[in-house]
């Protein structure tokens, strides 16, 4: 039972994870060791075992998802600082722990590993620059989107994409959403989900439209997607271990680069560069100790 608690509020932190421009729910996945598990069990969606951990670990996703939208949709002129530089401390203590990981035998060639490393680092670092001309190219506030026959097929897809973004380590899904026009509107509906004063059949219907294809296309990715994955993690091991890790430490960098002009305009106040210097020690402490646990049970089973 309390490794169904844990698998559920990792859930929960992924789920958050998700909606945040910049960071990467794979990633947290990955750093808070469920990522593997996660792959595993959507290849293999039959086995009782996976089903009982996907809805386990996806209950969490989900309220992750809604709080983390409402949340964000809120307040996320107030918190935004404090909890990119929380995941940012997360996430940095991740990288440092597995850096034992990619040690190589002295006969390896470290060409190939390098360069996937330099690779991944750099299309993560390049796809957040190319987010953040698209921000603030349009409203960045909108959540239109009209009611069409092709905006549903669009929406399909940008599920799909965006959730086989989710998927990979260091690329974080929001920023294909962003990418692709409809962080905003998606951000708005999954935040309405908890606004019971605008329930109406009119509100849940126009809510229906936006969350069904989506739904479908994020349904349809991990069940197709996680396959191919799963099988060059087995397959490539190593090299794979090194380009997550290039994505990985990439998101280190897009997390701030996605919201750049918001962490610019937190340097005219004192309290908000406090707030990062507080946030991020504590961001690594909780990966760290989280790290550190999980390391003691493997090695007293």
């Amino acid at each position: 039972m309390k490794k169904e608690i844990k698998v559920f509020l990792k859930g929960i932190l992924v789920g958050a994870s998700n909606m945040v421009a910049g960071v990467s729910g794979a990633t947290l996945a990955y750093v808070t060791g469920i990522y593997n598990d996660l792959i595993h069990s959507l290849s293999n969606i039959k086995e009782k075992k996976s089903i009982l951990f996907l809805l386990t670990v996806g209950v969490g996703i989900i309220i992750g998802l809604v709080l983390s939208a409402f949340l964000l949709n809120k307040l996320v002129q107030i918190i935004l600082i404090e909890i990119l530089s929380l995941f940012f401390g997360f996430i940095l203590a991740g990288v440092i722990n597995d850096i034992p990981k990619l040690r190589l035998e002295e006969n390896e060639k470290k060409t190939k590993y390098i360069i996937s490393f330099i690779i991944s680092f750099v299309a993560v670092v390049g796809l957040s620059v190319v987010s953040l001309i698209f921000k603030y190219s349009e409203n960045p506030v909108s959540s239109d989107l009209p009611d069409t026959f092709l905006n549903y097929i669009f929406l399909f897809i940008a599920g799909f994409l965006a959730t086989f973004a989710m998927l990979i380590p260091g690329i974080s899904g929001s920023l294909i959403f962003m990418l692709l026009g409809v962080y905003y509107p998606i951000l708005h509906t999954i935040s309405s989900l908890v606004d019971f004063s605008e329930y109406s059949w009119p509100f849940i219907l126009n809510l229906l439209k936006r969350i069904v294809p989506t739904g479908l296309g994020i349904i349809t990715s991990l069940l197709v997607m996680s396959k191919p994955i799963k099988h060059l993690y087995q397959k490539y091991n190593k090299i794979m271990l090194y380009i997550i890790t290039g994505f990985v430490s990439g998101s280190l960098f897009a997390i701030y680069i996605v919201n750049m002009k918001e962490i610019i305009e937190s340097f005219k106040y004192y309290h908000l560069l406090i707030s990062i210097l507080v946030s991020i020690p504590i961001g690594y402490f909780l990966s760290s100790l989280l790290y550190k646990l999980e390391n003691k049970k493997e090695n007293n089973i």
